[in-house]
């Protein structure tokens, strides 16, 4: 099941929503031989799904909406993200559910984005400030304890992660029992109302549920 949470911010722009998809899956889930296949796989979600284009051709269709998507992974979870207009929101849970569920893991594609990670761990290196947080964790924690490991993981990790290894941790961690769907909304704007459907008497986050439900998942 999906986790469903409906947050009213009435600070927020009332023209925009933020969705969210979180994973709880880190760094500090990671066997040692899997060093920084939680980023690695953050990124090639972004080369496309079965139902979803490459990552360029998304942004630029979604851009031209007003929509912004991205991602980032910590040690303790991984957020996919997306910033709609309020009168695009069900085309912007439809992406973003169909990118995080419907990953395509092609071996090219693999082989491609493990040389960008690997390169955006060398440009971590050569930041002075980023270098200094990866050797203060490493001096604070022991190499027994996973918040001893940068989430960017290591070179020699990297190098030797295959296919398998990439689908098995996919498959453990990303599944809807361990994920939370979050939408950030003004339910103050009238607009907002009619986010998640037609009828303005129905509860928002009643809604959200039936909307993702009728994406074929199930939620609690």
């Amino acid at each position: 099941m999906v986790h469903i949470k409906i947050i009213n911010d009435k600070y927020s722009n009332p023209h925009f929503a933020l969705l969210q998809i979180v994973v709880f899956a880190g760094s500090i889930f990671e066997a040692p031989h899997e060093k920084g296949i939680t980023h690695f796989i953050e990124h090639l979600i972004f080369k496309g799904s079965k139902y979803t284009e490459a990552i360029k051709v998304l942004t630029d269709r979604l851009n031209s909406n007003g929509m912004s998507i991205n991602a980032y992974t910590t040690n303790y979870n991984t957020v996919f993200h997306i910033t709609t207009p309020i009168k695009f929101i069900e085309k912007g849970i439809d992406n973003l559910i169909q990118m995080v569920f419907n990953p395509l893991f092609r071996k090219f594609d693999i082989g491609t984005e493990r040389k960008v990670v690997i390169n955006e761990l060398l440009q971590r290196r050569n930041t002075p400030q980023k270098y200094a947080s990866i050797l203060e964790n490493q001096k604070i924690f022991s190499e027994k304890n996973p918040l001893h490991h940068p989430v960017i993981g290591y070179i020699e990790t990297l190098n030797k992660m295959t296919a398998s290894d990439i689908q098995n941790y996919y498959d453990k961690y990303y599944n809807p029992t361990n994920m939370l769907f979050l939408t950030i909304v003004n339910t103050k704007n009238k607009e907002r109302i009619r986010i998640y459907g037609k009828s303005r008497s129905q509860n928002t986050e009643k809604k959200a549920r039936a909307l993702v439900q009728r994406k074929g998942y199930m939620i609690s």
